[in-house]
């Protein structure tokens, strides 16, 4: 192999990673946080998931010995809706609007209806 197209090989992944780095940093310039809601420090070191059709955030700690929580945040006010204690993850299921959690020191697997928050 030459010497130019030894060049041109290697530095060919050097310009891609240039040029995403670019563009994932111009995009980020653009973003705004909406808001800064505060939540259980149990609540924040795990899992996040979204229910769309309910505007409902999600957010669980990820286990904990001492028990994690739960937090359902509203969407549309940006402010807490309820904290449940002693469980930890968090998947929702947006064909029933139900969301599942676990209890790891319980041995259980909980599931609660969105609605009903």
């Amino acid at each position: 192999m030459n010497a130019k197209k030894m060049i041109k090989k290697s530095l060919s992944p050097l310009i891609c990673t240039l040029l995403l780095l670019l563009t994932t940093a111009a995009g980020a310039v653009g973003q705004n946080v909406l808001a800064q809601i505060p939540i259980p420090s149990s609540s924040g070191e795990g899992a996040v998931a979204v229910n769309p059709a309910l505007n409902l955030v999600y957010a669980s700690g990820g286990f904990d010995p001492l028990g994690g929580s739960l937090t359902v945040i509203d969407g549309h006010t940006f402010s807490v809706v309820t904290t449940i204690g002693d469980l930890n993850g968090v998947a929702v299921d947006t064909g029933t609007d139900n969301f599942w959690t676990s209890n790891s020191f319980g041995g259980q697997v909980l599931t609660y209806s969105s609605s009903n928050v």
